[in-house]
């Protein structure tokens, strides 16, 4: 089924960081028809009409985490359910059924079944397939982005789909994904379909996590119930490794960031991602970041506020660098409702610098990192110590002349004979003051 045009009919505003109420009207093959979704946090959200034969929502549409709804959505097979005899009669997966076809092409085929998704992934993450161009970066992400909306989470999807969007942030398709998110706004597409994805991932463990060179995720599951209260997340970029953390010792050579366990303990899912910065993804004209780029995402993020508490980023820096030539800025990745993206400093703040790390707080959630900003150039030694003396010349020179005024109110008495002429030896006297202090 195919949804083509998209009209809103009426959105009711929510704060809090979720989306808001709305009713949404979609063709449907030949129909019209009107579809409502309920106030809801980020995520796959169904429609509140459901099909009479498999029970699920007609529609899903995607809930992004900067409180929009998505303008793609999936229409779920509304069918009666086949016989067993036709579910058996499938065709074994063939590397050459994809090989003659484009990867706008495969974007199209139908994949409602975790069979069907599972051969597309396969094909896309296989090693002899690449992405040559950013009309194929956007057909991956249109494709991820169908996959979650479908809910199918086998080992096989998951594994899969972390190692195609790990791909997708390879140096290799760098310049191809900043020229998809001109077009189509991949790049922030991608980090929102896969928050989006984590969140509502399916699993019995407590703790999951899915490592790979350019991206790292860790999710735990019911924070509340685990021995030791979790206070945040650590990434050790040596062993390339994520874990949850309950104590914030012993963590010097590895990125920590530390939430107030009173408000992890009303979380039913904690997300840590971590991305590589060395592929340049997230550089702009004005900053260049020197740290990985991690976010944290809750179910409930509303109680930052709430609550007042505060983020603590501590970021291990991979790389020397001088600090005293660099401009060091504490920022996030602020993402608007166009799903555009800039680099901000609100409500982030450097706390300390070492040698190797660098801490930061913020407070709120989001994608965090340490930039540099590259169009402040550091002033050169030498005219500093030019404009020292330029300075130190100027104030000599200034307490020279106050100096001889004040001598000569005193020395005449008649020019102290007015409270304007007083005023005058008064101000006189501040300034020599101040000068004297420099």
């Amino acid at each position: 089924m195919k949804g083509f045009i998209l009209v809103i009919l009426l959105i009711i505003r929510s704060s809090n960081g979720r989306c808001p109420k709305a009713t949404f009207q979609f063709k449907n093959q030949t129909k019209w028809a009107s579809y409502n979704f309920i106030d809801s946090s980020i995520g796959n959200i169904g429609s509140l009409e459901t099909c009479p034969y498999t029970g699920r929502p007609y529609v899903y549409l995607p809930c992004y985490p900067n409180s929009s709804w998505g303008h793609e959505p999936y229409f779920s097979t509304c069918s009666n359910p086949i016989n067993v005899t036709e579910q058996t009669k499938i065709i074994l997966f063939d590397d050459n059924s994809y090989q003659n076809q484009t990867i706008e092409e495969i974007a199209k085929l139908p994949m409602n079944t975790s069979y069907e998704i599972s051969n597309v992934l396969s094909y896309l993450n296989d090693e002899t397939t690449s992405f040559k161009s950013s009309f194929d970066i956007t057909s991956v992400v249109n494709i991820l982005d169908r996959i979650i909306m479908n809910n199918q989470n086998t080992d096989d999807i998951q594994s899969n789909l972390y190692s195609i969007a790990n791909k997708l942030l390879s140096l290799k398709s760098t310049s191809h994904m900043q020229q998809a998110q001109k077009m189509n706004r991949s790049i922030v597409k991608l980090l929102s379909l896969l928050e989006i994805y984590s969140q509502n991932l399916t699993f019995d463990e407590l703790e999951k996590s899915f490592i790979k060179t350019n991206l790292a995720v860790s999710i735990v599951n019911r924070p509340n119930s685990w021995t030791k209260p979790i206070i945040g997340f650590e990434f050790d970029p040596i062993k390339n490794k994520t874990q949850a953390i309950s104590f914030e010792t012993n963590h010097q050579n590895s990125t920590i960031i530390i939430l107030d366990p009173k408000t992890i303990i009303q979380q039913n899912r904690l997300t840590f991602s971590v991305y590589n910065q060395k592929n340049g993804l997230f550089n702009d004209k004005q900053y260049r970041l020197l740290t990985r780029v991690i976010s944290l995402t809750i179910d409930k993020p509303e109680l930052i506020k709430t609550m007042r508490s505060f983020v603590r980023i501590h970021f291990f820096m991979e790389n020397n660098f001088n600090e005293k030539n660099l401009s060091l800025i504490c920022a996030y990745w602020n993402i608007f409702d166009n799903m555009t993206a800039l680099w901000s400093r609100q409500g982030c703040n450097l706390s300390n610098v070492t040698e190797r790390s660098v801490t930061c707080i913020c407070n709120h959630l989001t994608h965090f990192a340490v930039l540099t900003d590259i169009e402040q150039k550091p002033i050169p030694k030498y005219i500093e110590q030019i404009l020292s003396i330029i300075t130190l010349t100027g104030l000599v020179l200034s307490s020279i002349g106050l100096c001889l005024t004040i001598l000569t109110f005193i020395l005449f008495k008649k020019l102290r004979r007015y409270f304007s002429q007083k005023f005058l030896l008064f101000l006189s006297i501040n300034i020599l003051c101040v000068n004297i202090l420099i």
